[in-house]
């Protein structure tokens, strides 16, 4: 499906797999991380709970 908009064609199946694809990196990004932090290879710490900090 395309949509014209301000006289340019912007193809929207194009962008929603873009998206999708961004999601998945971002949520494969944040399973490596909290597993990472799980095994001890990266600290943990807080901005939110300043005494958790290390």
């Amino acid at each position: 499906m395309a949509r014209i908009t301000y006289g340019v064609c912007i193809d929207l199946s194009i962008i929603n797999k873009k998206e999708e694809s961004l999601l998945q990196s971002i949520a494969d990004w944040k399973q490596g991380f909290y597993d990472d932090v799980l095994s001890g290879k990266t600290a943990y710490y807080s901005n939110l709970v300043p005494e958790l900090r290390k």
